[in-house]
């Protein structure tokens, strides 16, 4: 792996690589003869990126817009502009899954007990962080979520979805939860709320 590959640390720069048929190092190259370095915001950076993927000398590229965003990504991480799992506005995720035995219902009943001892326990607060807004727990057809605010500005999206079974087959109603945990504030933070998730979603 070349230097330019390990600056754009986060990044499948191969990936890149394979898509648009340009080498990363290239495209280093073509940013920066093209004034990129002096973009300020990553919509420009990866509007500049699209215009060269649709160059018509350019090699053909499937999906331009989502590769566009990648290379933007890249270039970002390339500058030091961005930290590998940075979003745009500058927070992190941190996400977490575990299968649990039971339905829609049995499962988001256990995630509600699980999470109101915790916050309980806590005294209105997870991680040491007060809950502002929520919990809210509402279901579709197909779905369960519980969601909450935290004083932090971060956000939790706690969904339940039923995996599918065998026709005819006699194995226990299975269940996926999936926590999605965003605007968190740094890379540290969003490591050590990966963390507290997955101990509690042990607990299930």
């Amino acid at each position: 792996m070349s230097t330019s590959d390990l600056h754009a640390r986060g990044a499948n720069t191969e990936a890149i690589a394979a898509a648009t048929g340009t080498v990363w190092a290239d495209w280093i190259v073509r940013l920066d003869a093209a004034g990129a370095q002096q973009l300020p915001t990553h919509g420009e950076i990866a509007a500049l990126a699209l215009a060269q993927i649709r160059d018509p000398q350019s090699p053909e590229c499937a999906n331009p817009e989502w590769w566009a965003q990648s290379v933007a990504v890249a270039y970002e991480q390339h500058l030091g502009r961005r930290l590998p799992g940075q979003r745009p506005d500058g927070t992190f995720d941190a996400n977490a899954s575990r299968t649990v035995t039971g339905g829609l219902d049995e499962a988001i009943d256990r995630v509600v007990t699980v999470l109101a001892a915790e916050i309980d326990s806590g005294a209105g607060r997870l991680r040491s962080v007060a809950v502002a807004e929520g919990p809210r727990v509402s279901a579709t057809q197909k779905w369960r979520y519980w969601r909450a605010s935290l004083a932090d500005g971060s956000r939790v999206d706690l969904t339940v979805s039923q995996k599918p079974t065998r026709a005819g087959g006699d194995a226990p109603t299975r269940s996926t939860v999936a926590v999605g945990h965003r605007r968190v504030v740094s890379p540290e933070e969003a490591a050590a709320w990966k963390a507290f998730w997955r101990q509690l979603l042990d607990r299930l």
